[in-house]
């Protein structure tokens, strides 16, 4: 009973409702999932806020065991003799501080403008860590029994009774000589020789030797030539330039800056660090600690406007020395008076370096009373951080020499050696006229 038009109208409006059911459903969907992307937003941003919350548990725990770890660390360096480890550079020219559990990475551009070095030129150049065991590594690797070596005997005092003690009674002889006559070095050579080694400059004379005279004649003899930096660090000196095989630095000095860590560094070609040093390292055990690697690198970044700086007071603070009445003699390359001068400012940058030394009038006593005076510079062995630091060579550094070694390595008990730090120059000199003030 449904007439065509009526049927065609009814058609429409389904189809109406159908349309707009279909758009009803549509909009319902996109509803439910807006509800679920809330849903999940909600849950996330539940979580983000509990992972927050773990995050500050997290770093304020980090930060306590940080300082905790660099109260000890400052303790254990004065109780440690040493802390081995082993720095390598890659010949793509990254530096990898090894350690048991970490590795430390710092980029070639860092290390180019810490050590003025052209890995172009010096593509084999490696660096190892640990020091003063970086003296016995290097020994252990390259030296047998029977064989020879030519030391300074101005050479840390430790690094003459280890050679003349420890490595004597397995057969490596050693002979000392003078840190400055070439002469001397020359004729000690013997065809068993294997090693010169120097420190340029002395702690704590000061004193200066020919690098390339060395090598010149380490070289013609078939020896290497093996030189302790750790006076200079490589922001004022490179030894590798006047022919040196080995350099030595010590982190716990100039490299660390803020005598935290005991930590050192030899270097040299591929072919001694990988093919002498490294296996004697992997099996003795030779490692540096994580956070003391760490602390090096982190130190490394401001060692060329550290040293820089310290050696400019440090040369101000010398001249000022010998002006005074209380002091019989300054000794720092810097001074125009000192016997190698002109060989030091060619070998180095800078002021001369940041480490002086200096005789009282009197003795053992006048010196201990102006050390006693002091009240800005700290008491301590080392040298090289940010702080200064006073010592009595003759008690401390070289204490383990008899006085006859002493006597001929030219240490009296009237000498004191200072590291300068970045105090202010004024503030030194009055801490030291203190003392010297009532000396005269």
């Amino acid at each position: 009973g449904v007439n065509l038009q009526e049927l065609i109208e009814r058609i429409g409006e389904e189809g109406d409702f159908v349309s707009k059911m279909r758009e009803s459903l549509v909009s319902i969907g996109r509803a439910v999932a807006f509800m679920q992307a809330v849903e999940d937003q909600a849950r996330e941003n539940k979580q983000v806020k509990e992972n927050k919350a773990r995050i500050k548990i997290l770093q304020r725990d980090i930060v306590s065991l940080t300082d905790h770890a660099t109260f000890l660390s400052g303790k254990i360096s004065f109780l440690l003799d040493a802390v081995l480890g082993l720095i390598s550079i890659e010949q793509n020219g990254i530096i990898k501080i090894f350690s048991v559990a970490a590795v430390v990475f710092l980029p070639p551009t860092l290390v180019a403008s810490i050590y003025g070095m052209n890995f172009a030129f010096m593509p084999e150049l490696q660096w190892q860590f640990g020091y003063p065991f970086a003296i016995l590594l290097m020994i252990m690797g390259l030296l047998k029994a029977g064989d020879h070596v030519i030391c300074s005997r101005s050479v840390f005092g430790s690094t003459i009774k280890l050679l003349q003690g420890e490595f004597g009674k397995f057969g490596v002889e050693t002979t000392f000589v003078s840190q400055t006559d070439v002469a001397e070095w020359k004729a000690a050579m013997r065809p068993t020789t294997k090693l010169l080694f120097a420190e340029t400059p002395t702690n704590p004379l000061t004193e200066v030797c020919d690098i390339q005279a060395l090598a010149d004649i380490a070289h013609a003899g078939g020896a290497l030539l093996a030189v302790d930096n750790c006076m200079c660090s490589p922001a004022l000196q490179r030894p590798v330039k006047f022919g040196a095989d080995i350099v030595m630095h010590s982190g716990t000095k100039f490299l660390d800056g803020q005598g935290r860590v005991n930590a050192g560094a030899l270097c040299g070609p591929a072919s001694l660090i990988r093919g002498k040093f490294f296996p004697v390292m992997r099996s003795a055990g030779i490692s540096l600690s994580p956070f003391n690697a760490w602390v090096v690198a982190k130190g490394m970044e401001t060692l060329s406007v550290r040293v820089l700086a310290q050696s400019a007071r440090t040369l101000e603070l010398a001249q000022w020395l010998e002006g005074h009445p209380g002091v019989a003699r300054v000794y720092h390359p810097g001074l125009a008076s000192h016997p190698q001068h002109e060989l030091a400012m060619r070998q180095q940058s800078g002021h001369g370096g940041a480490v002086l030394s200096f005789d009282v009038k009197g003795g053992r006593e006048q010196a201990f009373s102006v050390i006693d005076a002091t009240r800005l510079c700290s008491i301590a062995a080392n040298f090289g951080d940010v702080r200064s630091i006073i010592t009595h060579p003759s008690s401390t550094t070289h204490g383990r020499l008899t006085e006859p070694q002493r006597q001929a390595a030219g240490i009296t008990q009237a000498m004191i050696r200072l590291g300068v730090g970045l105090e202010d120059v004024a503030d030194l000199k009055a801490d030291l006229a203190r003392g010297l003030d009532a000396l005269v």
